[in-house]
């Protein structure tokens, strides 16, 4: 089982890539939200600074270029809704006698509307079910090769669990139930995976002791 360690890699990948989009805010269709931006520096807070925000959709057209608003404490605001659903860049540049800075304030606009949440449930269910079947084909079997593939499922269906969670609507669980089960199955999902490693790796051994 070669391919095992190729496996792990795309699953190193696949969540190292969700990871990124989850350090970025997600905003419903036409919620009110700020973008605000804390400047300080040795002497403390930092007043009276230019600031400006650019926000652009993905296919980098330019959506708002404006200036920011100074509150207090060296805060500055910016606030913003839109029906437009997707992955937003934005970036905030504020200057000051002669003095520059850049941030990053990317944030998704979505909409998950109750058919949507089923077919996200409907995926999730799918991939959890494919899983269980390929892991009672491995007992049954006693192949490691059913075993490999029910563990990598397992680890992809604890990933989309993790991060998508499940919403039911008016029903949605909260993030106890739905992480808490996503470290299980992941934790499952990877003894399937290591356990179908070892004993693949054993039968190769005795192969050559033959």
């Amino acid at each position: 089982m070669k391919w095992i360690p190729i496996i792990l890699m795309v699953l190193m990948i696949a969540f190292v890539d969700a990871a990124q989009d989850s350090n970025v805010n997600i905003f419903d269709t036409n919620e009110v939200f700020d973008l605000s931006v804390h400047l300080n520096n040795e002497n403390g807070d930092v007043l009276g600074a230019n600031c400006s925000i650019q926000i652009r959709n993905n296919s980098f057209d330019v959506l708002v270029d404006d200036n920011m608003n100074e509150v207090n404490g060296g805060w500055y605001n910016f606030t913003y809704n839109t029906s437009k659903v997707g992955k937003h860049l934005c970036r905030t540049n504020c200057t000051k006698s002669g003095e520059f800075t850049a941030g990053n304030c990317d944030f998704i606009i979505e909409a998950i509307e109750l058919e949507e949440s089923n077919k996200m449930i409907f995926l999730f269910a799918l991939m959890f079910g494919i899983a269980l079947v390929l892991l009672v084909l491995a007992l049954f079997k006693e192949d490691v090769t059913f075993a490999a593939l029910s563990g990598m499922l397992f680890v992809l269906t604890a990933l989309f669990l993790w991060f998508n969670g499940v919403d039911l609507g008016d029903r949605t669980l909260n993030n106890f139930w739905t992480q808490g089960s996503a470290l299980i199955i992941f934790g499952l999902g990877l003894y399937l995976l290591i356990r179908s490693t070892m004993e693949q790796a054993q039968e190769d051994m005795d192969n050559l002791e033959r």
